[in-house]
């Protein structure tokens, strides 16, 4: 098993896209983030924080039915009605951005903005309904450059649903290099005692360069979805940025859920690391083929989990044996003391039976 532990703490926060579950989330959102920002709270550790709406659309009749919007909104653009409605709630810099993210790139996107055309030591929040648009989203950001700082540190969200389930999967990068040293699957043990840790969580790049949408999908707001669902991918999503910002350990990076109550994690194994690296190594999609584990090749982290493990079964096997021991030890000790009293019960029973009667005499064997 591994694990990332967050070690930053994002001050900017993008949520891109304010429909069903965008809307629903950033009520949840600039409530948490006022409770740990240190000009609200005494205990607070969170410097100047800034909360990024951007979606272009404007507020229609139908998104009445699952949208977290009411009739007077209607016609209004969704980003400027939640941003004023819950940054003046919280007292949070809420700031509506009114763009849409095909087609354009961060610097473009953001600039104006921002004053920093990147999404670096970002929380970035997707909650778009089209396999486009988080390809874009992705696509802003580029590793190939040493030198360029776009995207280190940021780290993804990624909600999507439909009518009665969802999944939200999450993952950060940092400048990296290209996989290689792979290691093949019968190499990486089955079972493993020991946690190790990442410096990141790789991007799936097989399911984001494969992702359609479904055959006549169009926007969300016109699909059969629920307002429970939507509510509770916004819930799972405020599970994970909460996590992240008090810097908890991850050891999973996807979860799919429904409405019938079926829940599945995806955790972060060795084998799905690997998966993911050989994937990448291949990829066709433009910068996608960019990302991979920072720091160190997935190769290097496989062996060191493989050797680790190695150690730790040793170890383990060791103790069994040195208690195994004591154990037969032990039993040496007081099983000789048992026997040794019933020897001297049946000696003494034997001398008892060869003493003479009384006025019986003992003759001399001589």
């Amino acid at each position: 098993m591994f694990r990332f532990t967050p070690r930053t703490i994002p001050s900017k926060i993008f949520v891109i896209g304010c429909g069903g579950t965008g809307s629903r989330l950033v009520p949840l959102l600039t409530q948490f983030i006022a409770s740990i920002s240190k000009d609200k709270n005494p205990r607070g550790w969170l410097d100047n924080p800034t909360i990024f709406l951007i979606d272009d659309d404007v507020v229609e009749q139908k998104n009445l039915q699952r949208q977290n919007f009411v009739m007077a909104d209607v016609g209004k653009h969704k980003a400027s009605v939640l941003a004023q409605r819950y940054g003046r709630a919280y007292g949070v810099n809420v700031i509506p951005v009114l763009k849409r993210v095909v087609g354009l790139n961060s610097g473009e996107l953001f600039k104006d903005v921002t004053g920093d055309p990147s999404f670096y030591n970002s929380l970035v929040i997707m909650c778009v309904d089209t396999a486009d648009a988080r390809r874009a989203i992705i696509n802003m950001v580029d590793y190939n450059s040493s030198s360029n700082t776009l995207g280190q540190g940021a780290f993804f969200i990624d909600a999507g649903n439909e009518d009665n389930f969802g999944q939200v999967r999450f993952f950060n990068h940092s400048a990296c290099i290209p996989g290689k040293g792979l290691m093949d699957s019968k190499d990486i043990p089955k079972m493993s005692p020991i946690v190790l840790d990442l410096p990141a969580i790789p991007i799936d790049i097989d399911y984001y360069e494969n992702l359609t949408d479904m055959p006549g999908q169009g926007s969300c707001a016109d699909l059969d979805q629920t307002l429970a669902i939507n509510a509770i991918m916004a819930a799972e999503i405020m599970g994970i940025v909460q996590n992240y910002y008090y810097c908890k350990p991850m050891t999973y990076y996807q979860v799919s859920l429904s409405l019938d109550g079926a829940r599945s994690t995806t955790y972060l194994t060795a084998n799905e690391l690997l998966r993911i690296n050989k994937t990448q190594a291949v990829s066709r999609y433009g910068k996608l083929a960019l990302y991979n584990m920072s720091l160190l090749n997935v190769g290097k982290y496989l062996e060191r989990f493989k050797t680790e493990t190695e150690k730790a079964l040793a170890k383990m096997n060791a103790t069994v044996v040195a208690e195994e021991a004591i154990e037969d030890v032990s039993k040496k000790t007081t099983e000789p003391a048992e026997s040794r009293s019933r020897e001297t019960e049946v000696i003494e029973a034997t001398s008892m039976e060869s003493l003479p009667s009384e006025g019986e005499t003992l003759e001399a064997p001589f």
